[in-house]
């Protein structure tokens, strides 16, 4: 169903028709605030369908299985493990016992969550909690449509057109001339088809699997590992990926090992036998219109001539180390030389797809001690981190991020590092001084960094007044 537009306007489509349109009137419906959905909530009885007072009591009580959210008392909790690679930085912290928990707090807390659920301000949003994806529809500078998506809308885009997306800790960026079609927009998932134009995208979930986003064209599929990046796809149904921070998996759709693009590398996913072709003009990163250095990149990295079979990748190197060439191709002369780190991380990440922690956790730790480039060895103590949380080793797990905020300096890895030991004391541990002290480190690394306002509120929470908002 596609909804009749003006000249000039972004048309969009949906499965279930136009999104957020009262159709009797052809006008967009005014959205609530915040603030006065909040108000109106707590003048009122919250009233609640049979299905979603079963979904909240059944999340309540696996959050008092997993102990999370509550103060609970009698019988210490501790941790268990067979390994600590990570055991000499000592990490005090506050064991929480067990203890009874009475119907009347579930009910109690079932109200609360309520009012929250309703108001749309849950701040983290677990995996397949209903979230909200919105739009912004930008024209000449100014936003000139704005409303709700769901799972099979789609967004075009003309000419001088701009639109935003946000689904939880994702922001898609959708540029002039483009298509896309939104399949999944959960709180854990987010995936977008991109049959035409170009699509900025940035992600920063607090860990791997936190939510994951995967852009998809014709031939290639992009899996998100974090967290600034764009994808386009060209008249010759080509798909090029430029990533400014963080990294990516890139996997050409025929088939073929999937390739990790760090920032300041691009590759290109050929959709045919094109043979050689010059490509000595300069390659914008984030080549959709926006302006590269806004984003903290260097505005070009070099291209490379290649031939380029179909479905295969063709990568482009922005950085000078020797280390992280590509392997060689089977057969050729240097066919027996050692994988790049890049593809090493790639083995780490699969080995953790499997279950398999004690042997990532090797890869890993040889990546951190060998590699040249800082934002590796943030990389792998950062994975390595995931690893022992997911294991509940969580003393290992802050050993492991304070490693990788050392040799992060002050980059995204680095920030996004204090964050997750923040979150580690605050939500796992029960370490008020110690999540208090994470925190506080990471105002003073990133003042205006992508998760202050979490920080902040973070920080309010804890009792640091300094830190309400007024």
């Amino acid at each position: 169903m596609r909804a009749s537009k003006p000249r000039g306007s972004a048309s969009i489509r949906s499965c279930r028709g136009v999104l957020g349109v009262r159709e009797s009137e052809g006008m967009m419906e005014p959205p609530h605030s915040g603030s006065d959905r909040i108000a109106e909530l707590l003048g009122q009885e919250p009233e609640l369908d049979e299905v979603t007072r079963a979904r909240m009591e059944k999340n309540l009580l696996a959050a008092v299985a997993a102990g999370r959210h509550l103060e609970i008392a009698d019988t210490p909790f501790a941790v268990e493990t067979a390994e600590h690679e990570y055991e000499e930085e000592e990490v005090s912290s506050v064991r929480r016992p067990w203890g009874a928990i009475g119907i009347g707090t579930i009910a109690a807390a079932a109200a609360a969550a309520a009012l929250v659920w309703a108001a749309g301000i849950d701040e983290a949003n677990g995996p397949g909690d209903r979230v909200t994806a919105t739009f912004l529809r930008h024209e000449a500078g100014e936003t000139v449509d704005r409303g709700d998506i769901e799972a099979g809308t789609e967004l075009e885009t003309d000419d001088g057109e701009r639109i935003e997306v946000r689904v939880a800790d994702a922001r898609v960026d959708v540029t002039p001339g483009s298509t896309v079609r939104f399949d999944r927009v959960d709180g854990d998932r987010v995936e977008v088809y991109l049959s035409r134009g170009s699509v900025d995208i940035e992600l920063h979930p607090l860990r791997t699997g936190d939510q994951t986003l995967r852009v998809t064209t014709d031939i290639a599929h992009i899996d998100v590992v974090g967290t600034v990046f764009s994808v386009a796809v060209d008249a010759k149904g080509d798909t090029r990926v430029s990533t400014v921070e963080g990294t990516v998996r890139v996997t050409a759709r025929a088939g073929g090992v999937p390739r990790l693009v760090e920032a300041g590398e691009q590759v290109t996913v050929a959709a045919d036998q094109a043979g050689t072709r010059a490509t000595d003009e300069a390659v914008e990163l984030g080549g959709s219109g926006q302006d590269p250095a806004s984003l903290g990149a260097a505005a070009t990295v070099p291209a490379a001539n290649d031939t380029v079979p179909p479905g295969e990748l063709q990568e482009h190197q922005g950085y000078p180390e020797g280390d992280e060439s590509l392997a060689p191709a089977e057969g050729s002369e240097a066919a027996d030389a050692p994988p790049s780190i890049s593809d090493r991380l790639g083995q780490a990440e699969a080995a953790l797809d499997r279950g398999d922690h004690r042997g990532a956790r090797r890869i890993l730790q040889a990546v951190a001690s060998s590699a040249s480039r800082a934002d590796h060895r943030v990389r792998a103590h950062t994975l390595i981190a995931e690893s022992f949380t997911a294991q509940r080793d969580f003393p290992s797990a802050v050993a492991a991020y304070r490693r990788a905020a050392d040799a992060g300096g002050r980059s995204m890895g680095a920030q996004n590092a204090l964050f997750a030991m923040g979150r580690l004391f605050e939500r796992q541990m029960h370490d008020s001084d110690a999540a208090k002290a994470a925190y506080q480190d990471y105002l003073v690394l990133a003042p205006a960094g992508a998760h202050a306002g979490r920080v902040e509120r973070a920080l309010c929470r804890l009792g640091e007044a300094g830190h309400c908002s007024p």
